[in-house]
């Protein structure tokens, strides 16, 4: 009698193979097959299989932390910051004493315009160096620090737009940066303007443009003093505006799975609906 292992899918065998490919996808599922330290809660109370055992779990989780190392700079790379400050946290639970992570984490946040997040992160650096090592972060986490903060300082001109309050002869008002976010296939449209304490999601009615609605002096004042205090979101719903078209009748998941996928490409953890 013999047991053949041929048609035996092993997590451990493919976590392996697919953690040393350099494929995004290939590291992505990866991680989705790593769920922890090999047989957390299972022991035989042998010496022999608990030395074996912590070695080959530290191993795992060391290609575990090279895979989530490679994600961060490829994301980084492609400028997708919202998968780079996913992988970058990630990483940052299993090695929180990573200074060049936590760097990534803060770049990936104030890409997305959370400066508050990465001034917040650099924090949270300083406080685990700290405690740990008794030492202060590097010169260059200190340097993205002070830029971030003389960033964020000069928010109010740098970030809010610049939009007349009631129309003047002449005057053209400025729309926002339009970006898009896939949702189950389909691209969604969304703004952001302001940089405030608050997340205020600004879904709209049944109609709408995000782009068209800065052709109305009043209506673009009340963007304009929304973001004044918050980070106001605006979304563009599926088949409507600058989103894609002829997507047929959305159900109540998919617009909840549009919203979701909006709020965490801006990185949003907290958020009013408005």
């Amino acid at each position: 009698m013999a047991l053949h292992l041929d048609d035996f899918d092993f997590d451990v065998a493919r976590f392996e193979a697919l953690a040393t490919s350099g494929s995004i996808e290939d590291l992505e599922q990866a991680l989705v097959v790593y769920r922890g330290d090999l047989l957390d809660g299972h022991g035989l109370k042998e010496e022999p299989f608990e030395d074996w055992l912590r070695v080959e779990r530290e191993r795992l989780r060391m290609m575990a932390v090279a895979a989530l190392d490679r994600l961060v700079t490829q994301y980084g790379t492609a400028n997708d910051f919202a998968s780079c400050a996913r992988a970058a946290a990630r990483l940052l639970a299993m090695e929180p004493l990573r200074e060049d992570i936590h760097r990534a984490l803060m770049r990936s946040f104030a890409a997305r315009g959370r400066i508050n997040l990465a001034l917040k992160q650099y924090e949270l650096c300083r406080d685990a160096l700290e405690r740990d090592l008794a030492l202060a972060p590097e010169p260059e986490t200190r340097q993205l620090y002070e830029t971030l903060r003389a960033r964020r300082t000069k928010s109010a001109s740098h970030h809010s737009l610049q939009i007349p309050a009631t129309g003047t002869e002449g005057s053209v008002p400025i729309a926002a940066p339009t970006h898009y976010v896939k949702s189950a296939g389909i691209n969604i449209a969304y703004q952001m303007t302001g940089d405030g304490p608050v997340d205020l999601l600004y879904v709209q009615g049944w109609v709408s443009n995000l782009d068209l609605a800065w052709g109305s002096p009043r209506y673009a004042h009340v963007l304009r003093r929304l973001g004044t205090f918050s980070r106001l979101i605006r979304i563009d719903k599926r088949g409507t505006g600058l989103s894609d078209r002829n997507v047929g009748p959305p159900t109540l998941e998919e617009r909840m799975e549009d919203v979701r996928a909006v709020l965490d490409a801006v990185g949003s953890k907290r958020t009013v609906l408005f």
